[in-house]
């Protein structure tokens, strides 16, 4: 795979082969990102699609860029909430669309895929669900997508400080939410198990 950078140079100097490198390169990561901030799948994918075709469009006028990943990323982001916003002002959608993802929450499910324990696994579910929706995506965007603190600034338009906030403060809600639960677990069993 040829370096994200000279693939990026070489789309602004209008290779359309470079486009398609860049497209093939950060498609998936696009898609797993977009998927955590709104479940539905043809927006997400209209919203990439929408991108790639302004990408070209624009070419010629593209700055340099330290990460094309960064750079994607966050115009995704962009995008979608952009979207969620016009469907909301048009349609009354955007709590319909935070309903839909408190109910099926693709974030939690990703943090989870590997846990072979069905009980852990729903007791970490439940305690993810009680972070805000901002401290799900910077904690997804640090651990599930590798970005650092810096790179997570720049995706979410946060400062530094807020973002490790947003972390931190989440990883102990976290943490505090699994011993309440497992208490309570442990409490029903033993109470159960007397009769």
């Amino acid at each position: 795979m040829k370096n994200e950078i000279n693939s990026w140079n070489e789309l602004r100097e209008g290779h359309s082969s470079a486009l398609r490198d860049i497209y093939n390169q950060f498609y998936k990561p696009m898609m797993n990102y977009g998927l955590r901030l709104t479940p539905n799948n043809d927006l997400v994918q209209d919203c990439i699609h929408d991108l790639f075709a302004d990408l070209w469009r624009l070419r010629s006028g593209l700055g340099e860029t330290d990460s094309v990943r960064n750079y994607l990323i966050g115009s995704l982001r962009r995008r979608i909430l952009k979207s969620i916003q016009d469907k909301s002002n048009k349609h009354s959608e955007l709590s319909e669309q935070y309903d839909r993802e408190d109910e099926d929450s693709n974030f939690e499910i990703s943090l989870i895929q590997d846990e072979t324990n069905l009980e852990l696994s729903l007791k970490l579910q439940a305690a993810i669900g009680t972070l805000s929706k901002r401290q799900q995506e910077a904690i997804y965007l640090k651990y599930s997508e590798g970005l650092d603190y810096e790179q997570i600034c720049e995706t979410m338009g946060l400062q530094y400080q807020s973002v490790r906030n947003l972390i931190s403060t989440g990883i102990l809600r976290i943490k505090e939410n699994l011993l309440i639960l497992l208490f309570i677990v442990d409490n029903f069993l033993s109470t159960f198990l007397k009769y």
